[in-house]
């Protein structure tokens, strides 16, 4: 079978073999519109779940509080020895430190951490490729670069190491680095939580989903802050067809948007 771009190639081939810009910018705005048609993208705006949020509905930490939480972790200190914060532009991967969230949290009867209490700090990681983090390989395992407390990102991807999350679903391994928001770090960004929220919890889902559950792919515009990411502009959903193939049979809530 023919892939889209030779057939709409084949059709044109009189005007678009002659003109490769034209041809690119054509499939580009079709494939694109072929998309939205399908149910596959919206705009966040017109989301039923957009919603509007101020910094107090959010509670953040203060600035002394969240250096207090990573001076007290021998692995953050090592890191922000390093001086190596990302620029602007800069591929980066976002998630959640546990380590810090776990030594920062009150404990239960039993002495285990009730990670609720913690202070939640996004470790940001270096690329690890330039484009396949668009195709499910994450930056997670990239070299730690720095520490916020809220960060923005551009055209982010969504990934999950599905082997990882089989391990952490079944309880074979510990929670350890297996999925990030992958994209074009915003140096200027003022925190925005408005938006639809979007969050990843490997004991419930494969993938990450919003409140309806339904997996994600990418977002034009990403404010993460703890265990939750903010999406705004184009919200691109998985499909059946696009969407990981789980590593195993640990159980998921995951589901995929209706067309």
């Amino acid at each position: 079978m023919k892939s889209f771009k030779q057939f709409i190639t084949n059709m044109n081939e009189n005007i678009i073999s002659e003109e490769d810009i034209l041809e690119n910018q054509l499939l580009s705005i079709t494939e694109e519109l072929l998309s939205e048609a399908v149910g596959n993208i919206i705009n966040a705006k017109d989301h039923p779940l957009y919603k509007t949020r101020s910094e107090d509905e959010i509670k953040l930490h203060s600035p002394e509080k969240v250096q207090k939480a990573l001076n007290g972790d021998a692995t953050s200190v090592r890191i922000m020895d390093k001086n190596d914060k990302p620029k602007h532009g800069d591929l980066v991967g976002a998630r959640l430190n546990i380590n810090v969230l776990k030594n920062t949290s009150k404990k239960d009867i039993d002495g285990r951490p009730i990670l609720s209490t913690g202070v939640p700090i996004l470790t940001l990681h270096k690329n690890t490729n330039t484009s396949n983090y668009k195709r499910g390989q994450g930056f997670y395992k990239g070299e730690a670069r720095s520490y916020q407390q809220v960060a923005t990102l551009h055209n982010a991807h969504f990934n999950v190491h599905q082997k990882g999350r089989e391990a952490i679903a079944t309880g074979k391994m510990n929670k350890h680095p297996m999925a990030s928001v992958d994209g074009n770090y915003d140096a200027h960004a003022e925190p925005n939580f408005d938006g639809v929220e979007a969050r990843f919890n490997p004991m419930d889902h494969h993938l990450f989903v919003d409140n309806n559950g339904h997996a994600i792919k990418s977002a034009e515009h990403v404010t993460l802050h703890g265990h939750r990411a903010y999406l705004r502009g184009k919200i691109e959903y998985h499909t059946p067809e696009t969407a990981p193939k789980r590593a195993g049979d640990a159980p998921s809530k995951t589901q995929f948007k209706p067309e």
